[in-house]
């Protein structure tokens, strides 16, 4: 669906400087909201932020790894590459 409101512009330097800047200034940010205070696609916030190697992620918590964690570990993928071997 195209936005009808919105006209074709190109990628300025300007324009990428305020999307990164948006994106620095905001914890969680959002293309949409980038583009709407832009005035652009966010499609085209997309294509600022991949050209500025930008890549959407989600933080995840995991847990502490242990020194006595290592050899389970070990033991257990060895035991999956076998299964898969054979």
């Amino acid at each position: 669906m195209h936005d009808t409101l919105r006209t074709r512009s190109s990628r300025t330097l300007e324009l990428e400087e305020h999307v990164l800047r948006e994106f620095e200034e905001q914890p969680e940010p959002s293309t949409r909201t980038a583009s709407e205070a832009a005035n652009v696609s966010h499609m085209t916030v997309w294509r600022v932020l991949g050209a500025k190697d930008f890549r959407p992620y989600h933080a995840q918590r995991v847990h502490d790894l242990k020194a006595t964690d290592q050899q389970p570990r070990v033991d257990f993928s060895q035991w999956f590459l076998q299964r898969l071997a054979g």
